[in-house]
């Protein structure tokens, strides 16, 4: 086998080492993307919890206070009944007796708005642990799911990498030297057959020495420009 074959053999090898390594990180991006938006939907539900617990007790401060304006009320007009009251205290106890009342309507406005902030907030955390529930345990059969499919990937990976491995002990030249510090440099495809004079990864028109060099020769040549190796398999005339 010659250096080039052996080159393309071993980028064969990476590539599939590549595409193995998308794999798993698009499996663990599955797990990581969902346990996120479980995280999230979490969060939301501590947070209504949380603003539950508030408006309870803002309820509940309003209702002690809608209480304590009542028994004033009721200690008020109880006091108005008693005989012998002089007319000023009499005025008195009676406009403290209005200005009590009207603080009751906006007092029950607040309370009822409240009560049904409690209802609907019960009923969206309610709805919410029932969800919760069910997306915790999608998140563990997707994490369990993900585990065998990377443990396979694994099993792949391993084994190509070992074919790789053992290919790489018989690619000592300068060209396999110049391969690895390629793809050290970038992921993907590092050489390409090529059967017209520009290079597929950057784009340049190749120079007539080289598209010549590569005819008559049947090596590869580096890419003037991005150092991509290529190898001439288009008809070896009436290109230069």
């Amino acid at each position: 086998m010659t250096e080039w074959e052996n080159l393309l053999e071993i980028q064969k090898f990476d590539l599939e080492l590549d595409e193995i390594h998308a794999k798993m990180a698009r499996e663990n991006d599955r797990t990581k993307k969902f346990s996120s938006e479980v995280r999230k939907e979490s969060d939301l539900l501590a947070q209504q919890e949380e603003m539950l617990k508030k408006i309870n007790l803002r309820k509940r401060k309003l209702e002690t206070e809608l209480n304590e304006v009542n028994d004033k009320i009721r200690v008020s007009e109880m006091k108005l009944k008693n005989p012998g009251m002089s007319p000023n205290v009499y005025m008195s106890l009676s406009k403290e007796i209005e200005t009590l009342k009207g603080k009751i309507p906006a007092l029950e406005n607040s309370l009822l708005e409240d009560m049904e902030k409690v209802e609907k907030l019960e009923k969206y955390i309610e709805t919410g642990k029932k969800v919760s529930e069910g997306r915790k345990k999608q998140l563990e059969d997707i994490k369990n799911k993900v585990s065998v499919a990377l443990t396979g990937l694994k099993k792949d990976e391993d084994l190509v990498r070992t074919q790789r491995n053992q290919l790489s002990f018989t690619s000592k030249g300068y060209g396999y030297e110049v391969y690895e510090k390629l793809r050290l440099e970038r992921k993907g495809r590092v050489i390409f057959d090529i059967d017209k004079p520009s290079c597929p990864s950057c784009g340049l028109k190749l120079p007539g020495g080289v598209v010549s060099t590569m005819m008559g020769s049947g090596a590869f040549e580096s890419c003037p420009n991005c150092g991509m190796f290529l190898h001439w398999t288009g008809i070896a005339d009436g290109i230069v």
